[in-house]
C-alpha cells in the first residue's frame, strides 16, 4: 500500500510537471514534492514491525511451573523454504529445546520447535561447511553467515533440526544439552 501510494503521488505529480514543462518553478516543485513523498513513503513504513529490523533478543519463552531457563541466545536455523536460514532464538530449559522466530515476519517467519527432553534421541555438533559455502556463493561475499558450527537436533520420532552458532556458543550450550540428553536416558 505505502510503495503503491507513493508510486501513484510521483505519477500524479509527473503529470502535474509535464503540463507546466520548462518553467523553473515546475522543476524544483516536481523534484521537491517527489523527494518528500519518497521520504513519507520510507518513514511510513518504519512503523511496520519487522520490516527493516528485527530484534531477535526481545523473544521471551514462557516457562512452565516445573521449568527453570539454563540457557538462551540467538542462532540460525536451516529451514526448507524460501529462505534457507531463519533467524531465531534457542531456549534450553531443564525439560525442553525450544526454538522460536518473532511473529512480526509474518509468512517468513518459520515454525517454532519444541522438543521435549524425553523425546531426544541424539545431539550433534560439528562444522558444516558445504551449507554456508553454498550461501556465500548464491548471496555474495557479504551476507550474513549463520555461523560455523552446527548443532543437529535428532527426536526419537525421526525428526532432525540443524542450529547454527559461533564457537562461543556452542562450548555454552554443550553441557546444557547433555543435560538434556542424559534426563532423555532417564
Amino acid at each position: 500500500v505505502i510503495i503503491a501510494g507513493t508510486i501513484g503521488e510521483i505519477t500524479a505529480l509527473y503529470a502535474l510537471w509535464r503540463r507546466d514543462f520548462g518553467a523553473a518553478p515546475s522543476y524544483i516543485t516536481f523534484f521537491s514534492s517527489s523527494f518528500l513523498v519518497i521520504v513519507l513513503g520510507i518513514q511510513l513504513s518504519t512503523l511496520i514491525p519487522g520490516l527493516y529490523w528485527i530484534n531477535l533478543n526481545v523473544l521471551k519463552l514462557d516457562l512452565r511451573d516445573d521449568e527453570s531457563l539454563h540457557w538462551s541466545g540467538v542462532c540460525a536455523r536451516w529451514t526448507r523454504g524460501p529462505a534457507p536460514y531463519r533467524g531465531g532464538k534457542l531456549f534450553l530449559t531443564n525439560r525442553r529445546l525450544v526454538w522460536l522466530t518473532p511473529k512480526e515476519i509474518g509468512l517468513l517467519a518459520a515454525s517454532p520447535v519444541e522438543i521435549e527432553s524425553d523425546q531426544l534421541s541424539q545431539i550433534n555438533v560439528d562444522v558444516d561447511q558445504i551449507r554456508p559455502q553454498l550461501v556465500r556463493l548464491m548471496l555474495g561475499q557479504s551476507s550474513f553467515m549463520p555461523g560455523r558450527r552446527r548443532i543437529v537436533v535428532s527426536t526419537k520420532s525421526g525428526e532432525s533440526f540443524s542450529f547454527y552458532m559461533d564457537n562461543k556458543q556452542v562450548q555454552e550450550v554443550q553441557p546444557y544439552l547433555n543435560e538434556l540428553l542424559s534426563e532423555a536416558a532417564t
